[in-house]
């Protein structure tokens, strides 16, 4: 009786523990997990905003000055964030379980959407700003962000969803899921008005972690991770999307691919790694570039401002350190500036 009571309270302790580690606020005193998780550029440029633990920053990026920091963004992760296409409100995701809308100009929040277990990896704003959507298990919920309603509910019955991207004429909604627990990583093409999936690009072995379309709609980029030897490699795959063929696979980085972004000629693509690289890739032929060196951590994220001339990453993981933002002149790979939180 009194060894089992022992290790009652032996578990009840560590679960409380691994409660408060996960949970606490980063002023509780004890040293909060550091890191750069999601990275999005305001419509005109001027404004950089990026995720952190328990936390949202607004950059004057050009600058190198933090203008805001947004602390009501819950307890955990904040793995995605994005600007709404008017500029006025961010869309985070936490860990939490929870999809915040924060006022850009004063850092009040507008709306919190969700309220269950189901921790979000991903929001995404259509390009008319009407819908807004993120992930929850399977799920994709689509809300109206002007009233914080519910709209619809999308299940693709398959593994949990990481990553969503809206296609530029915003007719298509694409998520990837995950290949846990026996299933096999997809991406699934949503009619998501309609609330009809279209098709399914699959023959994942790993784990699909970013996707972009490219600026006229005609190209999906998809970044993954497979283990080979034990040892997680990354590639970019280049899906022609009225198709569903792959054009092409662009591979070079030594770590899983975490991000990718299209430059808004769509003649670029960059993409970020887990192996402490950013690298550039000629979307025509496929040609590596160049390879942006400098992260001590992996690279959770990567974006080009709207002009093109700019690419931002960040990194940091966890309590590892090696939490910064760069900027790079994507022309060159000249590193402009780095931003440390």
């Amino acid at each position: 009786m009194h060894a089992i009571s022992a290790r009652a309270l032996i578990v009840t302790i560590a679960l409380a523990a691994l409660w408060a580690f996960t949970f606490a606020s980063p002023d509780a005193g004890a040293q909060a997990p550091s890191g750069v998780y999601s990275l999005a550029f305001s419509g005109d440029g001027k404004l950089l905003a990026s995720a952190h633990y328990a936390l949202a920053r607004l950059w004057d990026w050009a600058a190198g000055k933090e203008l805001r920091r947004f602390k009501d963004v819950g307890y955990g992760y904040v793995r995605s964030i994005a600007f709404s296409p008017d500029g006025r409100v961010l869309a985070t995701a936490t860990s939490d379980g929870r999809v915040r809308l924060l006022e850009v100009a004063t850092g009040k929040t507008v709306a919190t959407l969700g309220t269950d277990s189901l921790e979000p990896s991903s929001v995404a704003f259509s390009r008319d700003g009407k819908f807004l959507a993120s992930d929850h298990g399977a799920e994709v919920r689509l809300w109206e962000p002007a009233t914080g309603r519910l709209v619809r509910t999308l299940d693709g019955q398959g593994g949990a969803v990481v990553v969503l991207a809206f296609s530029p004429d915003g007719q298509t909604l694409v998520a990837s899921t995950s290949g846990e627990q026996g299933q096999r990583a997809e991406l699934q093409f949503w009619d998501y008005v309609g609330g009809k999936r279209l098709r399914t690009f699959s023959g994942y072995s790993g784990e699909v972690n970013a996707v972009a379309f490219s600026p006229d709609g005609a190209i999906l980029a998809a970044g993954s991770e497979s283990p080979t030897g034990g040892q997680p490699l990354g590639e970019v795959m280049l899906w022609d999307v009225r198709s569903g063929r792959q054009r092409r696979a662009l591979r070079g980085h030594t770590g899983g691919v975490t991000s990718v972004a299209f430059s808004p000629d769509g003649r670029l693509l960059a993409s970020g790694s887990r192996d402490r690289s950013v690298k550039l890739w000629q979307v025509a032929t496929g040609r590596e570039l160049r390879t942006l060196q400098g992260h001590t951590a992996d690279v959770n994220a990567v974006t080009f401002s709207p002009n093109g001339r700019i690419v931002a990453s960040g990194a940091g993981r966890g309590l590892s350190g090696g939490e910064a933002i760069k900027l790079w002149e994507a022309a060159t790979g000249k590193e402009v500036r780095t931003l440390k939180p």
